[in-house]
């Protein structure tokens, strides 16, 4: 298993232990560091990140609520593997939320909302340039999270933010492809201008192609590896 790039910890004042352990790990594990099925190894990844083993402990559950770890008893913990079936579950169940959202902030949406909506659109578009990943993913997550606040649904939006930790790493995967990032960007933005000249049939299916393009995308990775 590898070392875990990590110089301090302890400067990361303002979170608890376990959530900087976590965030630290889940890094590791989205970009590739470290591989689906490795350990995660409690004694090894305390002493290379310098901490005692129950924030390392908390850290792998939180991992596992995520989607990102897998924890046998008696086997210990692994970084949880990806397969076809999980990506199909997954976003058959997004395709559902967010096409519904979509059409709800088209009828709903207030100036507001469009005026937040444009700019984490743009922001996407600047984090694609600068081909931070992880910045992408943080940014496409807003840009979806600015059309659920626009449906004014507060159930709905509750539903969605409750997958959202276990969508994130299908969202790290899909925009790992630099190739793809044009076509992300021109969706986004036929998104937006379904949402803003109030097309709710427009903005079903423009949410629907994003997702079903996102899906194939993965699948694309998934038979690579």
């Amino acid at each position: 298993m590898r070392n875990i790039k990590n110089p301090s910890l302890h400067n990361e004042k303002l979170l608890p232990l376990r959530d900087v352990v976590f965030m630290k790990l889940r890094k590791s594990i989205l970009e590739g560091e470290m591989p689906p099925g490795s350990r995660l190894m409690e004694v090894h990844i305390a002493k290379s990140m310098g901490v005692s083993r129950t924030p390392v402990r908390d850290a792998i559950k939180m991992l596992e609520q995520e989607g990102l770890a897998t924890i046998e008893q008696g086997k210990g913990a692994r970084v949880a593997k990806m397969t076809k079936k999980d990506v199909e579950d997954v976003l058959q169940v997004r395709s559902v939320l967010d096409t519904l959202a979509a059409k709800l902030a088209s009828q709903r949406r207030t100036e507001e909302n469009l005026e937040m909506l444009s700019l984490a659109m743009l922001d996407f578009e600047d984090a694609s340039e600068s081909l931070s990943i992880s910045e992408m993913a943080s940014k496409d997550e807003a840009f979806h999270s600015a059309i659920y606040t626009a449906t004014h649904n507060d159930k709905l939006t509750d539903v969605i933010t409750q997958s959202r930790e276990q969508l994130f790493r299908y969202r790290f995967e899909y925009v790992k492809d630099e190739v793809s990032h044009p076509r992300l960007i021109e969706e986004h933005r036929e998104i937006f201008r379904s949402i803003r000249e109030k097309d709710a049939d427009r903005a079903v299916l423009t949410m629907k192609k994003h997702i079903d393009g996102q899906m194939n995308r993965i699948f694309q990775v998934l038979n690579d590896d």
